[in-house]
């Protein structure tokens, strides 16, 4: 029995087949809710490296799977204990679903919780789914070199030209280097080139998931930076973003493409 003014069925882009084009198929819409579950109809979802890890059959997703861990939308249904939300709330959906609730990382900082061991799953991967300061742009495609630019950030490094371009880095950060870097790429030298251009006791984040990340040595043991993984934001931190984008107007570029 479908939930209250939901439709029993919803149209859906579904990896059905590893390394082959999604599928759009429909699929039922969820009949109940568990206790603090959020059923959102979701406005607009996006895909990323890890969707097509998932495609690949990196993760050994069982299919059929939905796409998408990025979505949002508005609340159309909520589980019984949930206090905190309304129907016609929008919301940003986050990748972790039902946490148990009583590991070490569910009991601690909220940053923490999202890599609770217990997870039911990681929405769209195993499931279904759905700060004004100096910006150094690095890329080694054209199309991000000049989205970069346009972006406005203060440098944009070639990282084709080899890691001799650190020094350009260098004159717009009083030839310290940048804080902090953030590795998107999984491309083999990407993580090195982030750690080249990060000051000394600076820190680099890998967001990036290559087979192997590789830095050299005189990196950490001389240079002493601090590399980070990172998963998904905490809630606290996506909120700060949102109000940030909405206080600033910032906006993303986007292509249309004609569904056929």
């Amino acid at each position: 029995m479908a939930i209250e003014g939901v439709p029993e069925m919803k149209p859906a882009a579904q990896v059905v087949e590893y390394k082959k084009p999604y599928k759009i198929h429909t699929i039922p819409t969820p009949s109940s809710l568990s206790p603090y579950d959020l059923l959102l109809k979701v406005k607009v979802a996006s895909l990323c490296h890890t969707d097509s890890m998932v495609s690949a059959g990196i993760f050994s997703t069982k299919l059929p799977c939905t796409a998408s861990h990025e979505g949002c939308g508005q609340v159309v249904a909520l589980g019984f204990s949930v206090t905190n939300f309304r129907k016609g709330d929008r919301v940003m959906a986050a990748l972790p679903m039902h946490r148990c609730g009583h590991c070490a990382d569910c009991l601690g900082p909220e940053e923490f919780r999202h890599y609770c061991p217990n997870l039911k799953g990681h929405v769209g991967i195993t499931t279904d789914g759905a700060f004004g300061v100096p910006v150094v742009g690095v890329d080694a495609r054209d199309e991000g070199l000049e989205l970069a630019k346009s972006s406005g950030a203060h440098i944009v490094i070639d990282s084709r030209d080899g890691k001799e371009k650190v020094v350009e880095v260098k004159k717009v950060t009083d030839g310290n280097g940048v804080d902090s870097a953030i590795t998107l790429s999984d491309a083999p030298k990407a993580a090195a080139m982030a750690c080249a251009v990060t000051k000394m006791h600076g820190t680099m984040i890998q967001i990036a998931q290559p087979t192997e990340v590789s830095v050299p040595f005189a990196e950490l043991i001389f240079r002493d930076i601090r590399i980070h993984g990172s998963l998904i934001a905490p809630r606290y931190e996506a909120q700060r973003m949102l109000d940030f984008v909405g206080e600033h107007g910032i906006t993303v570029k986007t292509n249309a493409f004609l569904w056929t």
